[in-house]
């Protein structure tokens, strides 16, 4: 008498039972453990409770029931393969059923593919419960943000969250995710690492949800409040590596991420030309090229001097004006960036003409800044304004008619500001 090993090959070990999936196979495989010298014979047939079930899904004929048959001296391994239709119907059939394998002539019992897994009938055969998983829909995939708005410097990461409507017997979803920026301020997708090509995930049967995590760094580079959306543009059934019919409901979700860092863009910055009045020993700054060339051309006591310092463009943020007087008594032009002092003048000193603003600096000390050094000449009753720290200890060593006024204002040292 013969004895029969079967095996199963090609399927998912589960925790109770053992799975195959729709589109695919199962593949049986029957080894003789004795000489071979007789004939053997095994079937292999659904339950009782499962022949309806069989008859309609894999075309079960009880009339031929699935066997293998070894003649007298073949010992040789036999397989049984059974095609699991793909049906592009959404579960029509139970999740599970239960096949015997009975030996029929000749053998005297078989041996288990796995004993976790199989319940022996008794008679020298067993019973194994196999699960079949479907891959047609309507299960749907559905994508949110967790936060759907998140703030540079407030959270590392943030995330997306792809969840399935149905877990167990639909088996497996791959889910594709396309991340872009998007709406009017669309994010760059370097800032977090990302490429243009899409993530995939699979969800196992058993899993319902995953998670997308991106990080967002905390730059210190102003871009502004940017969204990114995340789209399923594919989800399918995948069993065993066999692409489902049915697509999955598509969805997105957007994230607003709100910049921490302050804006900043270049400003240019304009030279304040310096004259020596050789006639009334005062100093004349202007920012005007036109009236830097109308004074080289018409007033000749006005020696140039080149640049005296650098100012602010008008529209830098933190600009103030500095305003200019005129005093035709002596000739002196004056400059202060303090409205109680302008106001004073206006109010005091009518020999002072107000001519508005004379150009922009800053009256507050800002990196990338200098100090403008003030200084009052009582012998020729103008002022003077110098940043050179060497040239204002000069004056206030050497020129004792020049009283030093401490700093009147602040300007910008290179020929940009950042802002």
């Amino acid at each position: 008498m013969s004895v029969v090993r079967a095996t199963l090959l090609n399927v998912d070990t589960l925790q109770t039972t053992v799975g195959a999936y729709e589109g695919g196979t199962i593949t049986w495989r029957f080894e003789r453990l004795d000489n071979g010298s007789d004939r053997a014979e095994v079937t292999f047939a659904p339950s009782d409770a499962d022949l309806d079930f069989s008859k309609t899904y894999f075309g079960y004929d009880p009339a031929k029931p699935f066997k293998v048959v070894w003649e007298a001296g073949d010992r040789a391994p036999k397989d049984l393969i059974i095609q699991i239709p793909a049906d592009a119907i959404d579960t029509p059939h139970r999740g599970w059923m239960t096949w015997h394998l009975t030996g029929v002539e000749q053998v005297t019992g078989t041996n288990a593919p796995d004993p976790r897994f199989v319940v022996p009938d008794g008679n020298g055969g067993f019973s194994v419960p196999v699960a079949y998983y479907d891959n047609d829909g309507p299960s749907n995939a559905s994508i949110v943000a967790a936060r759907p708005e998140v703030t540079e410097g407030q959270q590392k990461v943030f995330t997306f969250e792809v969840t399935r409507e149905a877990i167990g017997f639909q088996g497996n979803v791959r889910v594709t995710v396309q991340i872009e920026g998007s709406g009017d301020h669309p994010a760059d997708l370097s800032r977090f690492g990302l490429g243009p090509d899409p993530i995939v995930l699979d969800l196992p049967y058993w899993q319902q949800s995953q998670q997308i995590e991106i990080n967002l760094p905390n730059d210190g580079t102003y871009q502004g409040d940017q969204t990114l959306t995340a789209t399923i543009v594919k989800a399918v059934y995948v069993q065993g590596g066999i692409g489902g019919n049915t697509d999955i409901a598509l969805g997105s979700a957007t994230v607003t991420i709100h910049d921490n860092d302050t804006q900043t863009a270049a400003y240019p910055t304009h030279p304040a030309y310096r004259f020596y009045d050789t006639f009334s020993g005062g100093h004349f700054y202007t920012v005007s090229a036109v009236e830097r060339d109308s004074i080289l051309a018409h007033i000749p006591s006005y020696t140039y001097e080149g640049e005296g310092f650098k100012t602010l463009d008008a529209q830098t943020p933190g600009a103030d004006a500095v305003w200019r007087f005129y005093n035709p008594v002596n000739g002196e032009h004056f400059f202060t960036i303090s409205t109680v002092e302008r106001d004073i003048i206006r109010a005091n000193l009518p020999d002072f003409q107000f001519e508005g603003i004379g150009f922009h600096a800053s009256d507050t000390a800002e990196a990338g800044m200098t100090a403008v050094f003030r200084f009052y000449d009582t012998f020729s009753n103008s002022h003077f304004f110098t940043t050179d720290a060497h040239e204002r200890d000069v004056v206030m060593q050497s020129l004792p008619t020049y009283h030093f006024e401490g700093i009147a204002f602040y300007v910008p040292t290179a020929d940009t500001v950042i802002a």
